[in-house]
């Protein structure tokens, strides 16, 4: 049938037999089809579906090819080239002196939120982590997530955040705030704000900033009630962080999401406040190269962070995180969310289908540093130093 049918010889010979051995498939009467058909089109679609079902080590070999149509219409596959945007194979990096694994910081977690994700109370934070950190593809390397910065932004998880420092399995500094999405209760938390800020355990203020084109279906931040008054209401909140980010001497954490001139709003308003002279973090920056030279312009201390979410995805992002100075890079995971590699479609899902959402545990930061690496054109081994100093100067937490 239509379905059991290949698109050309050197895919037959090649790749098929590969997935064929994992999956215990009959090929005897698998037959070659034209790549222009329709229906070879959509043998790719299941094709997508058949990656993610099989071993890494197959699908890294799968994926030292890209595909190309030549001019005869012949399906043919070279090497793959590195300009190419494409889902990179995991690879488990390989590191260490003397023996010895290399620690890495992860400069944005949400450490409550993964617990919560994870369906654990406080005293089974570890079995959590450990639960997250079964999938598949967190591959065993040699280098080990040591120290976390865990955003505490919202008001009700506060006190949990604090209590779950105890009990979790990495070192972890925390900072405190109200996210975008949650802009409309500054007000009413703004005084128990300020009294976190001043624990021992707070390094910074945040994350904070603007945010108005989030698929958020929470209350605070429902579509309806989206730009003008949600954006008065994210001004109000943003002004108060730099407050109190100045005041306390703690580093400000930005999040901003939308054009460049959202960014850039957010810069006018640092230089309004006469505030350029704080630590910042961009978290999860995925603005222009541009826009990455203005901040650094304006704000000596800005620090760019970077996920394997994005960079696994992204030539243009690749580019920006290449074209800064590595003393400007962040790695993190920003876990729970952003799992680098999220569950694919249902083949039959129908347009209301809306993908959930996938646990991505801190221990997935080597995807990060390994892709922040090729970004700058160094080694992993080379930029792990580089990255670690970066968190602990932003941070203020001494050495790394």
């Amino acid at each position: 049938g239509h379905g059991r049918q290949i698109v050309c010889p050197d895919f037959f010979e090649t790749i098929v037999p590969l997935m064929a051995t994992e999956l215990n498939l009959d090929l005897s009467n698998f037959t070659i089809f034209p790549a222009s058909n329709v229906l070879a089109l959509l043998h790719w679609r299941h094709l997508h579906d058949v990656l993610f079902h099989v071993s890494d080590s197959v699908r890294s070999e799968i994926k030292t090819c890209r595909v190309q149509t030549n001019a005869a219409g012949v399906v043919i596959f070279d090497p793959l080239d590195d300009s190419v945007e494409s889902e990179a194979e995991v690879v488990p990096i390989q590191g260490g002196v003397d023996g010895k694994s290399h620690f890495l910081i992860d400069a944005h977690i949400h450490l409550d939120m993964l617990c919560n994700d994870c369906g654990k109370t406080s005293d089974e934070l570890h079995l959590a982590v450990l639960q997250a950190n079964s999938d598949p593809k967190v591959s065993k390397t040699d280098f080990e997530v040591e120290k976390v910065i865990s955003n505490c932004v919202h008001p009700r998880l506060w006190d949990m955040t604090n209590n779950l420092l105890a009990f979790s399995p990495y070192e972890t500094h925390l900072t405190f705030g109200i996210h975008p999405h949650h802009a409309g209760m500054f007000g009413d938390w703004q005084f128990e704000l300020e009294q976190k800020v001043l624990l021992d355990s707070c390094v910074g203020v945040g994350e904070t900033g603007f945010d108005i084109q989030c698929k958020c279906k929470q209350g605070e931040c429902n579509p309806r009630r989206r730009h003008a008054s949600l954006f008065a209401e994210q001004l109000v909140s943003f002004r108060g962080h730099i407050y109190l980010a100045v005041t306390n001497g703690k580093t400000l954490v930005l999040h901003l999401r939308g054009q460049d001139a959202v960014s850039l709003e957010a810069l006018q308003i640092l230089k309004d406040l006469q505030a350029t002279n704080l630590r910042v973090h961009y978290h999860c920056f995925t603005g222009s190269e541009e826009l990455a030279k203005q901040w650094v312009a304006s704000v000596p201390k800005v620090k760019f962070g970077f996920t394997a979410y994005y960079l696994e995805r992204y030539l243009r992002i690749r580019k920006v995180c290449g074209s800064l100075d590595p003393s400007r890079v962040l790695p993190e995971t920003d876990a729970p969310y952003l799992h680098p590699f999220p569950d694919p479609r249902p083949p039959h899902a129908d347009r209301r289908w809306r993908q959930p959402r996938k646990t991505n545990p801190p221990d997935m930061l080597h995807l990060a540093v390994r892709n922040i690496a090729r970004a700058q054109g160094k080694e992993v081994s080379e930029m792990v130093p580089i990255l670690n100093e970066n968190i602990c100067e932003v941070y203020h937490l001494g050495t790394a």
